[in-house]
């Protein structure tokens, strides 16, 4: 069983007999990759933009498990996210 490829030249039904090999232009590339890149600039800004909404509701949901970490050791009273420089958080 073939798997359908998806692209500009599948979505004709009949697009077999008209482009059987289903080669693009350049220009045809070129307009898919910009129809591409606007959907993903598109569905980032709107997850950014749902996101900044709920983030305090969120934080605590991720912090969760490093809060619950912290009680059995009852060194933080207050705990607190602190990073003093870009790569702080990446590095052990």
């Amino acid at each position: 069983m073939a798997i359908r490829l998806r692209g500009p030249n599948a979505r004709q039904r009949d697009a077999a007999h008209i482009n059987p090999e289903r080669i693009m232009s350049i220009t045809a590339h070129l307009d898919e990759l910009r129809r591409r890149l606007m959907w993903a600039i598109a569905s980032t800004l709107i997850a950014t933009a749902g996101l900044a909404i709920v983030w305090k509701r969120l934080l605590p949901m991720v912090l969760w498990p490093w809060l619950w970490a912290d009680v059995g050791r009852k060194a933080v009273t207050h705990p607190m996210l602190l990073t003093l420089s870009p790569t702080e958080p990446f590095l052990p």
